[in-house]
């Protein structure tokens, strides 16, 4: 996601690829292939420390003779008065209209939905609203432990990027989401569904049903660090949220 990519590091990675490489082209000559949205997520602040700079402010942009391909065709939306509106938004041009569009939908039901899913910038108040809702569950909790192994620091690194938990407790009932493409098994990252029972042998692994009727019986896979064909760490675990 180059638009999280702070200048720093950019120019960084190029002095790394000109070094190894024994090149003093932009990157050692590598072809960068650079996706990401800079109206989207920027780099991430840390505390304490000044706002960092958008990847395109590196002299190491600007010495890549970069060509940009801009996509203009919309696929998530068909709505064209909704496109409009997320189109304002995006460009920081909201006018009284899409204002007054969006308060008539302030604390209004939506049609067919129970419960609506909520969006949280944090990932502890996600937590915190998932761990309530799995409390009103009445049905018998099944727990989960992560496996890890190899280099600390590595494991360290994988459990804090997968978006699985380390201790993962499911009931019948509860609302799930797959992280991890996996066709093969029939799912891929963002797949909802519904825990609607448990395998009757030992593992007891989760058996989910999608939004569109298919039943997956969910099981551990691996997330690891390589180098050379070796693996450094790894951490198993069902990729459910």
């Amino acid at each position: 996601e180059i638009s999280m990519l702070d200048a720093q590091i950019l120019s960084l990675l190029d002095k790394v690829c000109r070094s190894v490489r024994g090149k003093p082209r932009p990157f050692g000559g590598l072809q960068l292939v650079l996706c990401g949205d800079f109206f989207q997520l920027p780099p991430v602040k840390k505390r304490g420390e000044p706002p960092p700079e958008d990847a395109f402010h590196a002299s190491s942009w600007h010495e890549a003779t970069l060509r940009v391909c801009y996509l203009e065709r919309q696929y998530r939306q068909e709505d064209a008065r909704f496109l409009a509106m997320l189109n304002s938004i995006r460009h920081s041009e909201v006018n009284k209209d899409t204002i007054e569009t969006l308060k008539t939908r302030l604390n209004q039901p939506i049609e067919g939905l129970a419960t609506v899913t909520r969006l949280y910038s944090h990932r502890i108040d996600v937590d915190a609203i998932n761990s309530f809702q799995l409390e009103q569950l009445q049905s018998e909790p099944h727990s989960y432990f992560m496996l890890a192994g190899g280099d600390p620091d590595l494991v360290a690194s994988l459990k804090e990027a997968c978006l699985a938990p380390q201790h993962l407790i499911l009931k019948k009932g509860a609302s799930v989401m797959f992280v991890r493409n996996n066709t093969g098994e029939g799912y891929v990252n963002g797949t909802l569904g519904i825990v609607v029972g448990f395998e009757k042998d030992d593992t007891k692994w989760p058996i989910i049903e999608t939004k569109n009727g298919v039943r997956i019986t969910a099981r551990p896979i691996r997330w690891n660090v390589e180098a050379r064909g070796e693996v450094l760490a790894y951490i198993d675990q069902i990729p459910l949220r």
